[in-house]
């Protein structure tokens, strides 16, 4: 799967989304915390290998912007965990 396959499905998924509610409805402080400590340590954020820096990199790359590309990396983690929760 090249990055534009990536971001298009990723964007196809995060549109799906009921606007107003943030996937990470549900969860406890602590374990949000837990999650951006995960994150910012570079660890995987949901699926195995995806890792936070390689998302985000690879969209920023993809939008010209590295904070375009903080922001994709973090819709993503955010829905990888709201269906593991769900």
């Amino acid at each position: 799967m090249d990055i534009h396959e990536f971001l298009g499905k990723l964007k196809s998924e995060l549109t799906e989304q009921v606007p107003g509610k943030h996937p990470s409805k549900g969860m406890s402080k602590k374990e949000k915390s837990e999650l951006v400590k995960k994150a910012k340590k570079g660890e995987d954020i949901g699926k195995p290998g995806k890792s936070f820096k390689e998302v985000a990199a690879k969209a920023g790359k993809f939008y010209k912007d590295p904070e375009a590309g903080r922001r994709v990396a973090a819709a993503s983690m955010w829905k990888q965990q709201a269906k593991k929760k769900g």
